[in-house]
């Protein structure tokens, strides 16, 4: 295919996705994965929304001469979802899909764009509106599996917003090696969310989002084979929730308080958590030196109520005064929870 016949395209989609008229229609049956690639000829037949029975796909453009480049009409097979849809898929020109599936490109983007609304006095009516529902990843894995790269951006707007965040952003990077005492590491990672905006008939917002959450998370060890720990480690937390991201009417074990119930006026609290361990036996041939160090803090910036706390006792599993409100579950772990430990180890709660 000819990019210009490409560009074409996507700027079709686009031009559907601006232009603003009443719609209803939901994210809620949609999917972006499943599709396959093989040196860059994009099947976007196979992909998870044309295989589970309830839209029906043809291929737009697409083919032999498909160049990493896909467009698919999605069409509802039943009433329950009368809302037709153009999927666009844009990957590398040379794409191939292996065992682990679109977890072997190094990049992709897919998105959805309404097409018609539903049934007007036994007439099917096109009603495009303001709006996008897509996804784009950018990912690099090293050869022995031991360093990566990884960015995933989320777009949730008008018709697609639903309840949910219009935008989302992740990013990791990780140099972790396999043998932690000779070797040194490195982990950082970052997640923001927007909060829904208030949206009119047409799918437009008619005011700002009601919120964000926003967390950040650095980890490095400095690998040295005298040390009984195995690693040096220094770790750093960031959390931030404002509006609707406040779960709860709460305050921080060292007092700063915040109103919340996950409602837009939630007030903007901040924690931030920092900790170091040093274990080294030996040091230029004299006494080994070694020690732990901790510092948390919380601040209500709405209120400007602030308190920290610094300490020198081992805070090797997270700080015990860290309050679960920043858990966010899409930073490291799992849990959220900041954790001092070895960076090629699984052992962060």
């Amino acid at each position: 295919m000819q990019k210009g016949f490409r560009i074409g395209a996507i700027a079709g989609a686009l031009t559907i996705a601006l232009s603003g008229s009443a719609f209803a229609a939901s994210t809620t049956d949609l999917s972006f994965g499943g599709w396959t690639a093989s040196g860059g000829n994009v099947n976007g037949l196979n992909a998870d929304v044309c295989t589970q029975g309830k839209f029906s796909c043809k291929v737009i453009t697409g083919g032999a001469d498909n160049t990493g480049f896909a467009q698919i009409e999605v069409d509802p097979i039943n009433t329950t979802n009368d809302s037709s849809y153009i999927m666009t898929i844009v990957a590398d020109q040379n794409a191939s899909t292996g065992s682990n599936g679109l977890g072997d490109l190094g990049f992709y983007d897919v998105n959805f764009v309404p097409m018609t609304s539903g049934i007007t006095g036994g007439n099917q009516v096109s009603q495009n509106s303001n709006g996008i529902y897509g996804m784009q990843v950018l990912s690099s894995t090293g050869t022995q599996g031991s360093s990566s790269f990884s960015a995933t951006t989320n777009l949730n707007t008008g018709w697609a917003q639903g309840s949910g965040s219009p935008i989302s952003l992740s990013q990791n990077i990780t140099d972790n090696n396999n043998t932690a005492t000779t070797n040194d590491d490195f982990a950082s990672s970052f997640y923001y969310a927007s909060g829904p905006m208030p949206l009119d008939a047409s799918g437009n917002p008619t005011g700002p989002a009601n919120g964000f959450v926003m967390s950040i998370d650095q980890m490095s060890g400095l690998g040295d084979s005298n040390s009984t720990a195995g690693a040096n480690v220094q770790s750093f937390a960031y959390r931030e929730k404002q509006g609707s991201f406040v779960a709860t009417n709460g305050s921080s074990p060292l007092g700063v308080a915040w109103t919340g119930n996950g409602t837009a006026s939630g007030d903007d609290i901040k924690a931030v958590w920092l900790g170091q361990k040093i274990d080294i036996p030996t040091f230029n041939g004299g006494p080994g030196i070694g020690g732990d160090f901790g510092y948390v803090g919380f601040t209500n910036v709405t209120t400007t109520d602030a308190a920290s706390q610094v300490g020198f006792t081992s805070p090797t599993n997270g700080p015990t005064i860290w309050d679960s409100e920043f858990n966010i579950a899409n930073s490291p772990n799992g849990t959220g929870k900041p954790c001092l430990a070895d960076p090629t180890g699984a052992s962060c709660p």
